[in-house]
């Protein structure tokens, strides 16, 4: 069952409540508290459910060589650098530094990145399985 979660300009996004060892609520609250930002045409999109993770970065201005992803002390780290652009004025010169909370259970070695034709950075990677419900026999100890 899904519940729907409001992230500004009245987006909605649709997150999962169940999930294994209790990872779709624990996505749900990290969620609402990492939640999308609305700018413009959705700047910025995340998304947890229980099998993988996703952001997407709206980089249109930023060249792949221009922009590095890293993971640091349980956070991915995105930044991008533009030095020396002409403008009509002179030049000028921009930075960014996104930093995300990776929730428990993100395969980090399983995380890649792909710059899509649209503009959009999508730093991806799969969430870890959680274990099949099973039953445990009890056996009697003899003394």
């Amino acid at each position: 069952m899904d519940s729907p979660l409001e992230f500004g300009a009245g987006q909605r996004w649709m997150a999962p409540v169940g999930g294994g060892m209790g990872r779709g609520r624990w996505c749900r609250r990290w969620w609402r508290d990492n939640a999308s930002e609305a700018v413009g045409d959705r700047a910025v999109e995340v998304k947890c459910d229980a099998d993988t993770y996703e952001v997407r970065l709206k980089v249109n201005d930023f060249a792949p060589d221009e922009l590095a992803v890293k993971v640091k002390g349980g956070e991915l780290v995105v930044e991008g650098e533009q030095s020396e652009l002409p403008t009509t004025h002179g030049v000028s010169s921009r930075q960014f530094t996104r930093r995300f909370a990776l929730p428990p259970g993100v395969e980090e070695d399983t995380l890649e990145s792909q710059l899509t034709e649209d503009g959009f950075l999508v730093v991806s990677g799969k969430m870890k399985s959680s274990t099949p419900d099973r039953t445990i026999d009890i056996s009697a100890k003899k003394s």
